[in-house]
């Protein structure tokens, strides 16, 4: 491919608008969040015309779960180009052209609910993290959290609920609900140690949460009567949610008495009423709501962008009215889509996503993509980053190494306390098995913010393994980037690491940089503020004093989150133009 078709090609792709459902609001309008137009930002879709039209001005970074029928959208946007400190707008569907700012102090929002009444959220500040509460268009701070990592997840008039680590316990998550009325704030867990998550409360005022309690090898729904403090599972009187057994849960919530779950186990998911399947998925459904005998959801796979589906419950009829497909040329090149598990030395079992390029072919070049997180996972989940490499001439293989989600706690929690050990074994064991089953004819690294790591850390510490890399918003110095965080951050690498402090400096890339011995291309965003830019600028002064080969791209004004098209280029070209011209240099 040309240069001028490499950028052609991305362009096209990048502009190939995705569709998240938010909720089902007043007037029959389904809220979305797509990225249509050029930016990440919330639009109404009509049910009835199938018109839809954009009501957020400016990049979103996070909008609040709506309850069914309200009429406003709230939603949280990034004032600091990039820092991620955000202000909380206010949309009312009866006048979308107007966008009303909440009266507060830029915080970095972390999670956002309403209730169609009053907003809550938790904010991050260098202090601390607290709940705060949005009335009458100004924000008050409500509570300051005991630990820095938690998240709001549910409210009504009365409660707030959410979940964090707040026993001090770094592999566990515990439940709270504050009082509105009597600030009373309570933690909650079925059983000490185990990992409870994602609160919602129910129509009895009860609360339902996902939970480890019972067994670490899939999440139970687990139902608190707070009156009475007791758990219980739900039961479902539907048994195809059982012979499914979904390892975690995407989505649930009650709508007039009846559960709506989307499950999702080995990266694919299932929707369910009440435990009865309602809708076969090929890929992963984001979220569903249920209204006037209707089920809505969108969803997304490794071959489509997105669809959203109206399901009629009572004729079992659906239809798409929504829906993107990639571009023509990228379609033509996307090969087969396979899931495999390679076994590591630790005798562990890795979920795989292989996606094979006909232009690649088998012997090809092959990136080993490492995603962000660490407890994230590449799911049969449309990712433009994987799709733009497979679409310029790369064979992709994503591994799930421990830590990731979607596998259960057990395996998520594998790499607290040990970053950058079982998941560097995991990594390098699937970069051995795509050369040894010939699907690799040489590999290359790639990853953006813990895959970023993940790739320096590789590079560092496998040397001849890999031909080059690309280490994208990556963590350079552990050390100094806990200096530079702020509360929220600081508390995650305290759980990252189990407190383990020593392990900072011995897992940080930068002590191990003179081993790099292949190319190595660093993009990194000016103002990010997860994975600050000054580690990196240290270890690219290090790599010049020592005769490094490498590329660097110091991306102006843009932060860790990517929410435009415009953004998502700067990222894109640099890494596919570096990979190409690495894949086409046979090793010495």
């Amino acid at each position: 491919m040309k240069y001028s078709e490499v950028i052609k090609l991305l362009e096209d792709l990048v502009n190939t608008p995705t569709h998240v459902l938010v909720g089902y609001g007043k007037g029959d309008l389904l809220v979305l969040r797509s990225d249509e137009g050029g930016f990440s930002s919330l639009w109404v879709l009509d049910v009835k015309s199938l018109s839809k039209k954009k009501i957020a001005k400016r990049p979103v970074s996070l909008e609040a779960e709506m309850p069914v029928k309200t009429n406003r959208v709230v939603y949280a946007v990034d004032v600091a180009r990039g820092r991620e400190q955000h202000v909380v707008y206010v949309v009312d569907l009866d006048r979308v052209e107007e966008e009303v700012q909440v009266d507060m102090e830029p915080v970095r929002v972390m999670s956002l609910v309403d209730t169609g009444e009053r907003a809550f959220f938790t904010g991050a500040t260098s202090e601390d993290v607290a709940i705060y509460m949005v009335e009458d268009g100004k924000a008050e701070k409500l509570y300051k959290l005991p630990r820095g990592f938690a998240f709001v997840t549910s409210a009504n008039e009365h409660m707030v609920t959410g979940y964090g680590v707040l026993a001090g316990n770094p592999f566990s998550m515990e439940v709270f609900v504050y009082n509105v009325q009597s600030s009373e704030f309570k933690v909650y867990t079925p059983k000490p140690g185990s990992v409870n998550k994602e609160p919602v409360i129910t129509e009895k005022n009860k609360l339902v949460f996902a939970s480890s309690a019972f067994t670490e090898e899939r999440d139970i729904l687990v139902e608190l009567d707070l009156e009475e403090e007791e758990f219980r599972e739900l039961r479902l009187p539907g048994n195809d949610y059982y012979e499914y057994l979904p390892v975690e849960h995407v989505h649930y919530n009650q709508y007039e008495g009846k559960w709506l779950i989307v499950g999702k186990r080995n990266g694919r998911t299932k929707i369910f009423m009440n435990g009865y399947e309602i809708a076969p998925i090929s890929g992963v459904a984001h979220r569903a709501v249920y209204v006037n005998d209707k089920i809505y959801y969108s969803y997304s796979s490794l071959r489509k962008p997105s669809e959203v589906v109206e399901l009629d419950v009572k004729h079992r009829t659906s239809r798409v009215i929504l829906e993107s497909r990639p571009p023509r040329e990228v379609e033509s090149v996307l090969g087969d889509v396979k899931f495999e598990k390679v076994r590591t030395p630790s005798n562990l079992d890795i979920p795989v996503w292989i996606i094979e390029s006909s232009k690649a072919g088998r012997p090809g070049p092959t990136v080993i993509y490492v995603h962000g997180g660490p407890w994230a996972e590449v799911a049969d989940a449309w990712r433009v980053t994987l799709i733009a490499l497979v679409a310029t001439g790369f064979n992709v293989v994503a591994p799930n190494f421990r830590g990731s989600t979607g596998y259960g706690e057990w395996f998520k929690k594998m790499n607290i306390g040990d970053p950058g050990g079982g998941d560097l074994e995991d990594v390098v064991a699937v970069t051995k098995w795509a050369l040894e089953t010939g699907l690799a004819s040489k590999v290359l690294i790639a990853g953006y913010s813990y895959g970023g790591y993940m790739t320096l850390w590789a590079m560092s510490n496998e040397p001849e393994l890999y031909d080059c890399g690309v280490a994208g918003a990556s963590v350079v110095d552990w050390e100094e980037m806990y200096g530079l965080s702020d509360a929220v951050f600081k508390a995650f690498i305290d759980v990252l690491f189990a407190g383990k402090r020593e392990l900072l400096r011995e897992r940080s890339p930068i002590n191990k940089a003179p081993n790099i011995t292949r190319p190595l291309c660093i993009i990194h965003p000016q103002n990010d503020s997860r994975t600050p830019l000054k580690p990196a600028l240290r270890l690219l002064s290090l790599l010049l004093e020592r005769g490094k080969s490498f590329e660097a791209h110091i991306v102006p004004d843009l932060g860790h989150a990517i929410n435009t098209v415009e953004d998502a280029m700067k990222i894109l070209l640099p890494m596919v133009s570096f990979l190409r011209k690495c894949a086409e240099v046979e090793r010495g």
